[in-house]
């Protein structure tokens, strides 16, 4: 089971522990995607807030090990053009998704998909 406040690494053996998460976001990146990292460690700070408490943070990197097998399972993920590619689930659906490499974008999104 992931739990909030970390940012987990996701991979083909624990996307489904993510899609059982009540709130959850998926950050989709590469290894070499120059907006992934920085986007990634401002993520860090945020999953550390009181206000972010109920939501399970993940990452998948594509080109990392799990992440070609998750790929194959899940085709929506070959046609994402542009990285970081953030999705947002509530009960394991997708309730919002968007390229962008920045946490106040993320911010707000997760308040208006996952906090109200």
């Amino acid at each position: 089971m992931l739990s909030p406040g970390v940012h987990h690494a996701i991979h083909d053996r624990n996307f489904a522990d993510l899609m059982k998460a009540e709130k959850a976001v998926l950050v989709v990146g590469r290894t070499d995607c120059a907006n992934c990292g920085p986007y990634n460690e401002e993520i860090e700070q945020l999953v550390r807030k009181p206000h972010f408490k109920s939501i399970v943070f993940g990452k998948l990197t594509l080109d990392k090990p799990g992440g070609l097998e998750l790929k194959k399972s899940q085709p929506w993920l070959a046609d994402l053009a542009l990285l970081p590619h953030t999705v947002l689930y509530r009960k394991g659906k997708k309730v919002d998704e968007f390229a962008a490499a920045n946490a106040a974008t993320l911010v707000e999104h997760i308040e208006d998909f996952l906090l109200n």
